[in-house]
């Protein structure tokens, strides 16, 4: 993969693409899914760290999800997310719930030795939820495109 691939950084609307055409949450991270498909090269090797929610189940839930649906479009190289946590929790003293910067993403990347970092925040809003996933690029720790 060319080293010139800077951070990408999805902003989804998860929930809420318009107010008026809420989703349900398994169908916008599906559209998460397909987005990164379409964005990242084939093969890319990834870590999805920790995305943020009001609980640790609810959080878990999204990211194991999230993670599901990367690896059945097997396009991208999904980096097992015990692995992810391990790193996170032993050999960098982090924990998972907890907001990780983007240059620490890309430090775990390294650790971890994926290309490409996932990590996000899923925050209510009203009724639905808003997803904001990060693609940090573990080289340039950059982010370069919100959607």
């Amino acid at each position: 993969m060319k080293k010139n691939i800077l951070t990408l950084t999805l902003l989804i609307g998860a929930v809420m693409v318009f107010a008026q055409n809420a989703v349900t949450l398994d169908s916008a991270l599906e559209y998460c899914a397909i987005h990164l498909r379409n964005q990242l090269p084939r093969g890319a090797r990834v870590a999805v760290l920790n995305i943020e929610a009001r609980s640790e189940g609810f959080a878990d839930y999204v990211t194991d999800s999230l993670s599901a649906k990367l690896v059945c479009q097997n396009h991208l190289t999904v980096v097992e997310r015990g692995r992810a946590r391990s790193v996170l929790e032993s050999e960098q003293n982090y924990q998972l719930s907890g907001n990780v910067s983007d240059e620490t993403a890309a430090s775990l990347g390294k650790h971890l030795g994926a290309e490409l970092i996932f990590t996000g925040l899923i925050t209510p809003r009203g009724d639905n939820y808003s997803i904001n996933i990060r693609v940090v690029h573990v080289e340039t720790a950059r982010v370069q495109d919100w959607i």
